[in-house]
Formats: C-alpha cells, structure tokens, sequence
C-alpha cells in the first residue's frame, strides 16, 4: 500500500473514532516514532542555536535527576571550583541544566525521550560535564559517551583516590576511570543539587575540556 493511501485510510479511521481522547491514542499509537524524531530535530535545533547565540561558556554542565528542579541550589558552586583551579573565568557563562531526569516518573516513554534528548546533546558537543545516577551513567559510558580520565587526570592523583574514580571495562577486559564519584559530602551536594550518591564524567566530545578536568580535579581535591 502506498503512503498516500494509507493516510487516506487513516484519516477515514480517524473521522469515526468518537471521543478526543481516542483520536489522541490514535495519533500516539500510529505516529509515534515521527513524532519523537521530530521532537528530537526541534531539540537539536535549538541547541546548536543557543550554541551559535549563547554567548562565550566556560562550563556546560548536565545535572540529570537533579534536586534544583524543585529546590533552589547554589550556582556559585561552579565558578567556585573552577577559580580554586587557577581559571580565569571573567565574562565567561556557566551553564548548569538540571532540567532532565530519568526513572523517577516511572515512565518509560518519557524516559526514552529524555535518553534521546541526552544522546542528541552528547553527539553534538553541547555538554561538557555530565551527572547521573550510577546505572544510567553505565549506559552511557558503555556507549563511548565518556572520555577517559586518564588522560585528563595526573596518573598520581588516579593512583591515590582510585576509589573515588568509576572505571569502566571494555570488552577487551581494559579498565578506564570515566567518572567520579560523587558522595553525598561534595560540594555539588552540599550547594544542594543532589542528596544522594552520583557520577560526573566529562563528555567525550566536550567542547571545554581545560574547564572540565579543572572541576574534576577540584572535586577531588576536596576529598583532601
């Protein structure tokens, strides 16, 4: 059947349905994948506009399940950090998105947009840091979204705070620090964007990597 004629059949369909709500589902049902995928375009859109018009960013950061979507946080927590680190960060933005979560709604559709969404982010290097909970984190990094620390991080201070370090194993049976772990002690924590445990790894397509590496290694000195 052709595509003319099989929106001409759906249209006929769609004319006896006898409530709103059915003709909703119906749309959902049968047209939901160009639906996400348009949403998805509109997302990435928007962001590369925002990166064309944004303005010069220091830092972009992703907080994913974060508690600022309903609690206020500390934002100079950021610049903080990042200026312990010797970063002149004057007439430069940090932009901290906590607008994004996933399981907490129990959704799964919902929870495949934002997946979508994130991946689009990852792809087109409008993050540079990213935060989530330990099992998302995974799947992102088993998708090659992290970049591997280890050459980022002095091999000394791996060596010494290991155990602050998420490593992830390849299917070569390698291991590579891709994230640190944030306990409910960080500054993140204590600025008010989580209060339980997460991960932050920097995007492997980010597009500030000095600034990156620079709060990662500010994190970890604060363990000290």
């Amino acid at each position: 059947m052709r595509w003319q004629e099989q929106i001409k059949k759906d249209r006929e369909v769609f004319r006896t349905l006898p409530d709103q709500s059915s003709k909703i589902n119906f749309i959902w049902d049968y047209y939901r994948i160009p639906i996400i995928a348009f949403l998805c375009l509109l997302a990435v859109c928007g962001l590369i506009l925002h990166g064309m018009t944004g303005g010069s960013a220091a830092l972009y950061a992703v907080l994913v399940n974060s508690d600022a979507r309903a609690l206020d946080a500390d934002e100079t927590v950021f610049a903080e950090l990042l200026e312990t680190s010797g970063m002149d960060i004057r007439g430069k933005k940090i932009s901290v998105n906590t607008d994004y979560t996933l399981g907490e709604a129990h959704n799964e559709t919902a929870d495949a947009e934002t997946m979508q969404v994130l991946n689009a982010l990852f792809m087109i290097s409008d993050l540079d840091v990213c935060s989530m909970p330990e099992m998302y984190f995974d799947q992102f990094a088993r998708a090659g979204g992290f970049a591997d620390l280890s050459m980022l991080i002095p091999g000394k201070t791996l060596q010494e705070h290991s155990e602050d370090f998420y490593f992830y194993t390849d299917e070569e049976g390698n291991t590579h620090p891709v994230g640190l772990i944030l306990g409910t002690d960080s500054p993140l924590h204590q600025a008010g964007y989580y209060h339980e445990e997460v991960i932050l790894g920097m995007a492997v397509h980010a597009q500030n990597y000095e600034a990156g590496a620079a709060l990662i290694q500010a994190l970890v000195r604060d363990r000290n």
